[in-house]
């Protein structure tokens, strides 16, 4: 049985935590957890600070999307990872 996780109302995804980084709507708490799980579950090593001036926030946001192009053959939706390895 495969469990899928979701978030957002979609399958798990580094996507899906650019979106709340991005999201205006988005509590600072949730922008800095979605940014750590980059990191820890995805291994994504570009610094962001949410109380970064927007402008700086603007262009980290562009280089996490940017990753996340390149990268996104690797990740499975809806997976468990952990450090760019996906958990069993």
């Amino acid at each position: 049985m495969q469990i899928i996780l979701n978030r957002n109302g979609k399958p798990y995804s580094p996507a899906c935590l650019l979106e709340n980084l991005e999201s205006e709507k988005s509590p600072n708490r949730v922008r800095r957890l979605a940014c750590e799980e980059l990191v820890i579950r995805y291994g994504i090593e570009i610094p962001f600070e949410i109380d970064m001036p927007v402008v700086e926030q603007n262009q980290v946001l562009a280089q996490y999307a940017a990753w996340i192009k390149a990268n996104e053959a690797h990740f499975r939706e809806g997976a468990w990872y952990f450090a760019g390895q996906m958990m069993l």
